[in-house]
């Protein structure tokens, strides 16, 4: 049999593999990054509204009105 009769050569099948490999080795990459990207906006996050928390904490022990919004309730925040 001839590689005329649509039988791909060794040489297509290296690089199809490679291509496949490469895609899903970004793809890793690519996820990991997003989940990185996650759980540090969760940690973020997490940590403005323990300091919210505790300072609601210390008003209330002082007998302070506390009125501040919680995160995400008030102005828009950068």
């Amino acid at each position: 049999m001839s590689a005329g009769l649509g039988f791909p050569s060794a040489r297509v099948l290296r690089v199809a593999a490679f291509s496949i490999i490469t895609v899903e080795v970004g793809n890793v990459i690519v996820e990991y990054l997003i989940v990185d990207r996650y759980k540090r906006g969760q940690k973020k996050e997490r940590q403005k509204w323990l300091a919210w928390y505790e300072r609601q904490q210390a008003a209330q022990r002082e007998g302070r009105i506390f009125d501040e919004p919680p995160p995400g309730m008030g102005e828009k925040e950068e």
